[in-house]
């Protein structure tokens, strides 16, 4: 007969491994899984003979070996533009960026370059609003645990549909300057997966804009707009899908953005035009006097290569 300090530790092995793998999908590595009673006092403060086959801290020396996170204020400048002022009277052309300080700070006279475009420019004033508010990617994170932890699914598991679709689901972004190419090359892309027989689909943004973003008509809310691009992305790799879009001018935090809202299910960025300062986040890029031919084989050979789809 097994000993009751068998069976509590099978069971603390089964709890540690099912929340570790669910953390790692999310990307979240835990520090420690502390078997503890808080009505016996096991492994609160210090450890408990109770529990003798557990060699890591109680909680209280787990929470005292935590090192305090940076401020932000000491972490590189960074402030998404949300909008901008214009004054067009008597041939002022003066502007005020509006936008949340995420992390560091400015003083007059600073430079501050302008992502995607690259362009610099010097900080000759302005006002601050402190508020105590968390970091956006922490905020993003925090809101897919809980999302993922209410997420209810149905009889068909992922294994199942990639079987049967022989394909894993993606969710493919393509950007880059303002144009028409990216939209042709995303839909050529769709086109050439459809011939495969594989589930794909495109959506254009505009379709999003007049219709899950309709509400927001009047409005120009970026990050909003992101934010809701990348939980339909979700849904529709949760489905089995590859789940293709074309979006206009997508800097880094944009694009890390969508990454987090679609997981755990991954994305393949494609970033089609000149622009450097995307190059380091995206997985492909294209340029965009190349052949199309050429620009669907290069992703083509991405998802072959990643095993996104078979039989290559």
């Amino acid at each position: 007969m097994r000993s009751k300090t068998s069976r509590g530790r099978e069971v603390y092995e089964q709890i540690k491994g099912e929340y570790s793998s669910f953390l790692e999908s999310i990307g979240i590595t835990a520090s420690n899984f502390i078997p503890a009673s808080g009505r016996a006092g096991d492994n609160i403060i210090g450890k408990s003979p109770n529990i003798p086959w557990f060699g890591g801290p109680s909680i209280l020396g787990q929470l005292d070996s935590f090192k305090q996170k940076p401020s932000s204020a000491d972490r590189p400048f960074r402030m998404p533009v949300q909008d901008i002022y214009k004054f067009t009277d008597f041939g002022d052309d003066r502007r005020i960026i509006a936008g949340t300080v995420e992390t560091g700070k400015v003083r007059v006279g600073d430079r501050v370059v302008f992502l995607p475009s690259g362009k610099e420019s010097e900080i000759a004033g302005g006002g601050i609003i402190i508020d105590n508010a968390e970091s956006g990617d922490s905020l993003i994170r925090h809101h897919i645990i809980e999302r993922e932890y209410s997420w209810e699914k149905g009889m068909i598991n992922e294994s199942d549909r990639v079987s049967r679709n022989s394909h894993k689901s993606k969710f493919i972004i393509i950007t880059g300057d303002a144009g028409d190419e990216k939209r042709i090359l995303a839909k050529k892309l769709e086109y050439l997966l459809f011939m495969l027989r594989l589930d794909t689909y495109y959506l254009g943004v505009k379709s999003i804009f007049t219709g899950l973003d309709s509400d927001m008509a009047g409005f120009s809310d970026r990050d909003e707009h992101v934010r809701r691009i990348g939980e339909l992305a979700r849904i529709m790799t949760d489905a089995g899908l590859i789940f293709i879009t074309a979006i206009d001018d997508l800097d880094g935090y944009d694009v890390e953005k969508l990454r987090l809202l679609n997981s755990p299910n991954e994305a393949l960025v494609v970033s089609f035009g000149s622009d450097a300062a995307l190059s380091d986040k995206a997985d492909l890029n294209l340029l965009p006097d190349h052949p199309m031919e050429e620009s669907l084989n290069s992703i083509m050979n991405v998802l072959y290569g990643s095993g996104v789809i078979y039989g290559k």
